[in-house]
Order: C-alpha cells, then sequence, then structure tokens
C-alpha cells in the first residue's frame, strides 16, 4: 500500500484543484469504471490515491508532451498496478 507520507508529499506538492472538485472527479471516475469499495475507510484511502495519482500526472503532463490523467487504473497504487 501507498505509505500516508508519499501520500501526503504527492498531494502538498501540486495540488491545484480544490477537494470538492477532486471528489467531483473521483464521484464520475466510480461511475465511469464501476467501483464500489467494501467500507467507508477503503473509499477514503482510494479517493487519497487518486488523488495523489492526478497530482502526480498534472505534473507529469507539465513536463512533456504525452496526456496523463484519469484511467480505469487511477484509484491504484504503483505496486498494485504493477501486480495486476
Amino acid at each position: 500500500m501507498l505509505s500516508k507520507t508519499v501520500l501526503a508529499l504527492a498531494l502538498g506538492a501540486a495540488s491545484a484543484m480544490s477537494n470538492d472538485e477532486y471528489k467531483d472527479q473521483f464521484d464520475n471516475f466510480k461511475i465511469e469504471y464501476g467501483r464500489t469499495y467494501a467500507s467507508p475507510e477503503e473509499e477514503s484511502y482510494r479517493f487519497e490515491v487518486f488523488k495523489a495519482n492526478l497530482v502526480i500526472a498534472a505534473e507529469r503532463n507539465a513536463e512533456d508532451t504525452a496526456e496523463h490523467g484519469v484511467t480505469r487504473f487511477s484509484d491504484l497504487t504503483p505496486a498494485e498496478f504493477k501486480s495486476s
């Protein structure tokens, strides 16, 4: 699992959107990809992972010409993505 320290650093690095904007995107993500979570705690954790991944995508968009954004993997940590 992505550590809370890594999540905090990623979110603090380039948080251009408000929490409400992240929540709207997360809600849309869950609808589009049919995501449901076993508990409110898991959903909260996945929301934090989702936000961290969006921050990383925004940073990468600023660095190169590729387009990074929301995908069906946006609620997975890098380790979870690699193992799937």
